[in-house]
């Protein structure tokens, strides 16, 4: 966990912040895609060099 997620709590689930980004762009009124937003990962760096690792799947 990073320190802003320490300080602040990062507790929101994902589907919440994917809906919530699809939200911002849509009322941005640009013309631009909503679809990339499925493949947040995180807001963060996740480890060295930057590299956020892939999600475990079953």
């Amino acid at each position: 966990m990073n320190k802003v997620c320490e300080l602040v709590g990062c507790t929101a689930p994902r589907a919440e912040v994917v809906a919530r980004l699809k939200k911002i762009v849509e009322a941005r009124h640009r013309n631009e895609d909503t679809s990339i937003v499925n493949y947040r990962k995180s807001a963060d760096v996740g480890g060295r060099g930057g590299l956020i690792a892939a999600p475990i799947t079953s």
